[in-house]
């Protein structure tokens, strides 16, 4: 087979039209998601969101999924993100059925089993610089060509934000040019930008921190070869500008993984030591294929040092995922004993989640979450008590925004489950607690 391929990117629409004319992988139309995993990025993501919808959604149908996964973010990013147009999915949401987990290879992973189309576009939040011809030219070779899995966003960093990426040019380059020469006509490897074959990335495990991107470069390599890994010209691209001391801990995990991968074995620690002496635990864990969690409940793939995939150990019961999914009550904050205790005749409609396998116990919640039968507070600013959009009646927040001076009547029990902290990502409360604040 050939080597890595480039390609230059054609208009949005000729790639559409395309793309309307071509089969998925059932049989049926193909479909194409966006996902955006997002992390305290509300300076950003609202206009990013929007372009996509506009120019990309409804304008030629290029895309038929926009889904943004909120990381944890402490600011507007998932209000903003909802408001533009995308559907927004919390990460907790994906880790209530699936077991904990963080890193960057964790939210790619989560996105996987959000999204529903064939190609699935990653596009990282914290563009500064976006053009719709990016998504059309990293779909385009999945549309023409079956034997391609990838497809690399190939971008130019300007001199001032570290040419081709500070990271990728003093250790992913000399790294893939020592052990995987094959991968080195990728001019930018690590690139948050890129497109996969939703049929191939679910039958790999995904490295949960930021070795994420050379590892599924490398895992598709040896498996289908470099020529299914191709890589698109997009122009000038620009981000938010990482300091040294971030990187540091991104260059060792993604050195962490090269060296692996390429037969060099496990590092003997998982700590990185700054030289202030702190120390960081390293991200190298691993989440297993999402194919294999489609599938049911399933042990993961080795778990190392450092992991934090303990899906089948941390599960919850299914009595838990019912009441998730009836929004009765905070989950992981109240005493496993009184989880689902009693049941009232018209929550037992829900038993039959109990017998479906985990992805499709995930779409009950978010489809709960869609329809307002389950709530989150999430968006706004300190001192304001939202309700979910669509909200039914009977299924009140218990209030995490609130502090002592609002005078919520709900704190006291809030703080009851949580050990006080009130987080702004917590789950709907029983029917019997209100913020007065939220009406």
């Amino acid at each position: 087979m050939t080597g890595v391929r480039t390609f230059d990117a054609s208009p949005v629409g000729l790639v559409a039209a395309a793309k309307h004319a071509a089969r998925g992988h059932d049989g049926g139309p193909l479909t194409v998601s966006v996902c955006i995993p997002c992390r305290d990025e509300a300076t950003t993501i609202g206009e990013l969101v929007a372009t996509i919808k506009a120019s990309l959604v409804d304008e030629v149908g290029l895309v038929d999924e926009l889904v943004v996964i909120d990381d944890r973010s402490v600011d507007d990013t998932a209000r903003l993100a909802r408001d533009a147009g995308a559907r927004v999915v919390h990460i907790e949401d994906i880790h209530e059925v699936h077991g904990p987990g963080h890193g960057k290879g964790n939210v790619l992973w989560a996105s996987l089993l959000a999204s529903r189309g064939d190609i699935v576009v990653w596009l990282d939040g914290d563009l500064t610089t976006f053009e719709p011809s990016w998504v059309a030219g990293l779909v385009e070779p999945l549309i023409a060509h079956d034997d391609i899995a990838l497809v690399k966003a190939a971008s130019e960093r300007p001199d001032d934000e570290g040419g081709g990426g500070r990271t990728t040019e003093l250790v992913a380059r000399p790294l893939m040019s020592l052990y995987l020469p094959e991968l080195t006509p990728l001019r930018q490897p690590l690139a948050g930008e890129y497109a996969v074959r939703r049929s191939v990335v679910e039958t790999l495990p995904f490295v949960t921190g930021w070795g994420v991107e050379m590892a599924l470069l490398i895992d598709i390599a040896r498996a289908h070869g470099a020529g299914s890994i191709a890589q698109v010209d997009v122009g000038v691209r620009r981000h938010r500008h990482q300091p040294l001391t971030s990187l540091s801990v991104q260059a060792a995990e993604v050195m962490a993984t090269v060296l692996e991968r390429a037969g060099a074995g496990r590092p003997t620690s998982s700590t990185f030591r700054r030289a202030d002496g702190v120390e960081v635990e390293l991200n190298l864990g691993e989440r297993p294929p999402v194919a294999r969690r489609r599938a049911g409940p399933c042990p993961g793939t080795r778990t190392p040092t450092g992991s934090t995939d303990q899906a089948d150990r941390r599960r919850p019961s299914r009595t838990q995922v019912d009441d998730l999914v009836l929004g009765r009550h905070v989950l992981g904050r109240q005493p496993p004993g009184a989880i689902g205790s009693r049941r009232r005749p018209e929550d037992r409609a829900a038993r039959s989640v109990r017998s479906t396998p985990d992805h499709a116990r995930l779409d009950e919640l978010l489809a709960a979450r869609e329809a307002g039968l389950v709530g989150r507070v999430d968006g706004g600013r300190a001192g304001r008590c939202p309700v979910p959009p669509g909200g039914q009646q009977g299924i009140r927040l218990r209030c995490t925004r609130c502090t002592g001076r609002s005078g919520c009547p709900t704190r006291t029990g809030h703080d009851r489950h949580s050990g006080g902290n009130r987080r702004r990502d917590s789950w709907a409360g029983p029917p019997a607690s209100r913020c007065t604040r939220s009406r």
